[in-house]
């Protein structure tokens, strides 16, 4: 997440909607104790651009494809578990 004294405009702005919600068991892991969790899963497609001060006239704009998987509702004392 972004994150800074505009990132409530920039989430807002940035984020995409909600693809859907999976429910994952996470595993026992060192101190984690296991559990079931809601993960929300969103997902965007962004185009990179071409640096300005690049000299280099072939380059183009690249497409990149990112996905956000954030657990949700999370105990208070565990820290969320996101992709």
């Amino acid at each position: 997440m972004l994150r800074d004294e505009s990132s409530v405009y920039l989430n807002r702005y940035w984020m995409p909607p909600t693809l859907g919600e999976y429910t994952i068991e996470i595993t026992q892991k060192g101190g984690r104790i296991s559990r079931i969790a809601t993960v929300e899963l969103k997902a965007k497609q962004i185009a990179l651009r071409i640096p300005t001060n690049t000299k280099n006239k072939e380059l183009i704009p690249l497409a990149v494809n990112i996905a956000f998987a954030t657990e949700k509702n999370c105990p208070e004392d565990i820290e969320p578990q996101g992709i």
